[in-house]
């Protein structure tokens, strides 16, 4: 199975932890790049193309909405998930509903809750380079190789949310 590219933006060092040990124990095998600001983020983005971003709000050099438009603005085809306490449920819904955000988890997180919002990115991710591929190349030769990603994804997810 493919291993995915996932940049997790977040200055605290115990979430991050957090994070790492929950993405850690999914069936998916997926990279972590940690950013710790915008500026980092924007740099390792420069390096390695990301398949999905889990985003807090909260920096120290970026806040609230500007983070989002600030990484929005240098991967603006990429799914994010935000991850933020400080932010009104309802701006969130809003930026879901826009298409800005492919979805969101309030801290302290839910672990569940979390690994299926990533995992919908990553399927997210998944489908808009099948159709940028298809759409290259006026061919659907990836298509199938694509589809059976994806229903081994879902298959993955599946379970996680027959818990909740």
């Amino acid at each position: 199975m493919k291993e995915y590219q996932l940049l997790i933006v977040e200055d605290m060092l115990d979430q991050v932890n957090l994070l790492l040990a929950w993405l850690n124990e999914s069936s998916i095998q997926i990279k972590c790049h940690i950013a710790s600001s915008m500026k980092d983020a924007i740099d390792i983005m420069s390096h390695v193309e990301m398949d999905a971003i889990l985003l807090d709000l909260g920096l120290l050099d970026s806040e609230g909405f500007d983070t989002l438009r600030g990484i929005r603005h240098v991967a603006p085809d990429t799914p994010i998930v935000v991850i933020t306490g400080t932010v009104n449920e309802k701006e969130l819904i809003h930026e879901v509903d826009a298409g800005n955000i492919t979805d969101y988890v309030i801290k302290p997180p839910n672990e569940v809750r979390l690994v299926i919002a990533v995992t919908v990115a990553l399927l997210s991710s998944i489908e808009i380079k099948t159709v940028e591929t298809c759409t290259r190349t006026g061919t659907i030769n990836y298509v199938h190789k694509d589809l059976q990603t994806l229903q081994t994804l879902r298959s993955l997810v599946e379970p996680l949310i027959e818990v909740k």
